[in-house]
């Protein structure tokens, strides 16, 4: 009777799948940077929006400066006594109302200009934070990934080189057909025999058939669900 049959290789070859698929998602994982390229990349657009917004309120000023430099001007000839001629007088006059209205305007783009860019300094400031916290939350995710990618690649070969100790116990038509039926039987080829009834589909096992599983027969499968039964 060897020491180990189809079920214990099944339980092995279950071991394996599920390691596999923890070692895929930590593969895919290591080394991802798409959520934090994302941010950095949402960050750039910000300052860039920082840059383009600080450079209209700079000109914003500019004319607002050029503006009061004109009314300036216009008030020095205005109330200076340079001039006498009355309708230059009265050009003159109407000339400073428009650039008072204009300078007020300006003025009011100007502080328009300066509250959006001082909104968006704000958010630059709250995504430069954010951006360095996930920053040091990745690296420090990378190292658990490293360290559970080390951790599943030594259980693997371990789980691997068990296997092939389970697998040399078993003759080789019942490793065949196991290995055949392993795909699609979803991995679970091997049905134990419990009370008469196949475990896995739960249909009464012929006695005869079930007398042979017990004897230690490893090429025997359901009449129902077609899986290798197991004493």
């Amino acid at each position: 009777m060897p020491i180990y049959v189809l079920v214990d290789l099944q339980e092995v070859d279950l071991k394996i799948d599920e390691m596999l698929k923890r070692l895929l998602i930590a593969n895919r994982a290591y080394g991802n940077r798409d959520g934090l390229d994302k941010r950095q990349k949402q960050l750039e657009l910000v300052q860039s929006k920082v840059h383009s917004e600080r450079a209209s309120h700079q000109d914003s000023e500019l004319i607002v400066d050029g503006t009061r430099t004109k009314i300036a001007e216009v008030e020095t000839k205005l109330y200076g006594g340079t001039v006498r001629d009355h309708r230059e007088l009265q050009d003159l006059d109407k000339e400073l109302t428009f650039l008072k209205r204009d300078v007020e305007i300006q003025e009011l783009e100007a502080l328009e200009l300066l509250d959006g860019l001082e909104k968006t300094q704000e958010l630059l400031s709250k995504l430069t934070k954010i951006l360095q916290k996930d920053s040091v939350n990745w690296t420090l995710t990378q190292e658990r990934l490293a360290a559970e990618k080390e951790r599943l690649t030594t259980a693997l070969s371990k789980l691997r080189n068990h296997r092939d100790i389970v697998a040399g116990e078993i003759a080789r038509p019942a490793l065949t057909l196991y290995e055949r039926l392993r795909p699609p039987k979803g991995g679970r080829p091997v049905s134990k025999v419990e009370r008469g009834m196949c475990t896995t589909c739960n249909v009464s096992v012929p006695t005869l058939l079930e007398h042979k599983v017990k004897q230690g027969r490893q090429d025997l499968t359901c009449n129902n669900c077609g899986r290798i039964l197991s004493g």
